[in-house]
């Protein structure tokens, strides 16, 4: 997949879980939420910025497992992105 494509793909998954909060439907904004997650893995900021969504989203959920899964996770994407062992989605 082209980077371009995957980068609309991005977008396409942020407005899909801004309109799912909208909604107040909270299963399909984690959903949009993980699949702009797996779409952002190869690129760093995108990839960083999928993990602070989550964190937000976690915290206004008030889901204390999420939120410390969250910042593990923003301490060790970089790492990742950086060595290059990050799966690939």
């Amino acid at each position: 997949m082209q980077k371009t494509d995957r980068l609309v793909l991005l977008r396409q998954e942020r407005l899909a879980y801004l309109d799912a909060v909208a909604s107040g439907d909270i299963a399909s904004a984690w959903s949009a939420l993980e699949r702009e997650h797996i779409l952002a893995q190869p690129f760093f900021w995108p990839h960083i910025k999928s993990h602070s969504a989550m964190l937000r989203f976690a915290v206004h959920q008030r889901d204390i497992k999420e939120i410390f899964g969250q910042i593990l996770r923003l301490v060790l994407a970089p790492l990742g992105n950086v060595f290059g062992r990050l799966p690939h989605g």
